[in-house]
């Protein structure tokens, strides 16, 4: 178990500016003194401190705008016309009642007594990406005073911020996903509408206090209703005021990522976020780094989803090994050398010259991604960690003292040992590389050597095994109509066609679907293209999928046009100008 204070040291180490000299967090100061200064400064502090090292993201609902322009209804105690608001609440509006002995906190009821349909509904959240671990929703308490035939009162200022923290980010969806039939007492919540809605888990409750005077109105004070709040939905009161506060509550909420003592095996659940991604794959990652298998290659075509699976796994095995959560990204480039990476002899300043640790060396307690490492000179670039990539030290031809030839040359051990002087480098348990390489251009896979390759699992990630029904997945997430059963499938047919003379990943027919999307938002994917929809979908294909096609034979572009144009029953018309398009993108 990694102490929390010295895992969020090393957090600040790498430069957060709100760390005092000891290492600290700071909270960051309030712009403003209201709910929205209040929501600004934690979800900085959040996403810097917590998230953002973890891939992670911080969403919310109802935090644009100061004023609510949607109507309440003082009867009631609830919204004037909750049908509106059944699906993207800007609030969350709980009931509060004032008596001679307490002040008791519900969810809301109509006058009759029974629970409104949406009153379990605390807001929405765009969640596309599905990086989601922290929801944020604004809270509008609604207030019976203690003489039984008054109205509900809405004081003016007196909101809340309800924060929810999962420890694994919810799934991706669509840009308005409500959070719905929230269960204190369970400890869960809804997340998706329709058939996508899912029951999880929730890790962290906090009812956080803005800046509001503690003058009494109807019977009560702020403070009090935030207990009442507080007790209803099991959360812990924080008062957003006071800085020392709002930094225990991140304190608090970094708890439920801290990495924990892992016994038995290395297991991967499959990322959801992730659609297209065959299971096999997860459990040839398992099998890959239970077997002793420290470095990764993800390979295989274009938009297949390996960066975004190289970020997945990096964070989880560094929450494994001990690690943050965190991990170094880099893109390969042909201009690298060893000395980018590993380290070399680089200009001091004053005419003096010494050893300046590469990127892997000044980042040996992550993971470290490669992107595209076929874009750089492989072996040349990581030949000084061969060794050390074996379990066995190297020595790298620096030393410590340029000047003087008696001095110790700069040594890279497999792993740390007691008394390690400030010339010897070894990586920590959470070090190891993960890299993607892309297959599309097959001439650089020659750099790799053999020596370099078995130092690797390698591990293919091709596109779905069912292109239709990924298209399906993909155009309900993205809000597209998608009627069953679906009688026609172009997207698909277009894919199946491309994938018979090169293989193409989800990521080009993803961006296909929101480009048809944007042309016209009630587009029918699902229908043979005619007329200005046949139009819609060249131009797609143009601008999505076409590049991707660059290098084909005359004869592979002639057959592609041919069969995308039979696939979508193209007329003569704008079959030749398809043909025409493929042809410019041949050999």
């Amino acid at each position: 178990m990694v102490d929390l204070k010295a895992r969020r040291w090393k957090i600040v180490v790498s430069g957060d500016k709100n760390a005092d000299k000891e290492g600290k967090i700071m909270a960051t100061s309030l712009t403003t003194q209201d709910i929205l200064g209040l929501f600004k400064a934690l979800k900085d502090d959040i996403q810097a401190t917590v998230l953002k090292p973890r891939g992670l993201s911080i969403k919310s609902s109802g935090t644009k705008s100061l004023a609510l322009n949607e109507p309440l209804n003082p009867e009631t105690g609830f919204w004037q016309n909750p049908q509106a608001m059944s699906n993207k609440p800007l609030r969350w509006i709980p009931q509060v009642e004032v008596s001679a002995e307490n002040v008791v906190a519900r969810f809301a009821q109509n006058v009759e007594g029974q629970s409104i349909g949406m009153a379990k509904s605390v807001g929405y959240i765009n969640n596309r990406d599905g990086s989601c671990s922290v929801c944020v929703f604004r809270v509008l308490p609604a207030i019976k005073p203690l003489d039984p035939d008054s109205n509900w009162e809405f004081p003016a200022g007196w909101e809340f911020l309800l924060i929810l923290g999962f420890a694994q980010p919810l799934p991706a969806g669509t840009s308005g996903d409500p959070l719905s039939n929230f269960e204190p007492g369970e400890g869960t919540i809804d997340f998706g509408g329709g058939a996508l809605k899912r029951t999880f888990p929730i890790s962290f409750r906090a009812l956080v206090k803005a800046p509001v005077s503690e003058e009494n109105v109807a019977g009560t004070s702020y403070s009090v209703v935030g207990n009442a709040i507080a007790r209803l939905v099991g959360a812990t009161l924080y008062d957003g005021t006071q800085a020392s506060e709002r930094d225990a509550l991140v304190t608090d909420l970094s708890n439920i990522f801290a990495p924990q003592t892992v016994e038995g095996p290395f297991s991967l659940d499959e990322n959801t976020s992730l659609v297209g991604i065959d299971p096999s794959v997860y459990q040839q990652i398992e099998a890959a780094i239970n077997s002793g298998k420290r470095h990764i290659i993800f390979y295989g075509p274009p938009g297949t989803g390996k960066t975004t699976l190289a970020e997945y796994l990096a964070a989880e095995v560094s929450e494994r090994d001990d690690g943050d959560g965190s991990y170094l990204m880099l893109t390969a480039s042909s201009a690298w050398s060893s000395q980018d990476l590993v380290g070399g002899y680089q200009p001091l300043g004053n005419g003096a010259i010494g050893f300046v640790p590469g990127a892997l060396l000044r980042n040996f307690d992550k993971p470290v991604i490669i992107d595209e490492l076929n874009r750089c000179p492989i072996d040349k670039v990581l030949g000084p960690l061969f060794s050390i990539l074996s379990g066995q030290s190297s020595a790298l031809p620096c030393r410590v003292d340029v000047a003087n030839p008696a001095s110790p040359f700069h040594v890279i051990y497999p792993k740390p040992h007691p008394g390690m002087e400030p010339h010897e480098h070894a990586p920590e348990p959470a070090w190891r590389m993960i890299c993607t390489l892309n297959t599309y251009d097959k001439t650089q896979l020659g750099q790799i050597s053999y020596a370099l390759s078995r130092r690797f699992a390698w591990i293919k990630i091709g596109g779905p095994a069912d292109p239709d029904g990924f298209v399906r997945e993909m155009a309900t997430r993205l809000g597209a109509t998608v009627t069953e059963p679906v009688a026609s499938n172009p997207i698909g047919a277009l894919w199946k066609a491309v994938n018979s003379l090169r293989e193409i990943g989800g990521a080009p027919i993803v961006d296909f679907i929101k480009t048809m999307i944007a042309f016209k938002s009630d587009v029918n994917l699902f229908v043979q293209p005619e007329g200005n929809a046949a139009d819609l979908f060249l131009s797609a294909f143009r601008m999505c999928v076409l590049p991707l096609m660059d290098g084909l034979s005359p004869r592979e572009a002639r057959d592609l046009a041919e069969s995308i144009s039979v696939a979508w029953g193209l007329d003569t018309e704008k079959a030749a100008s398809l043909t025409r398009d493929c042809a410019e993108f041949s050999a």
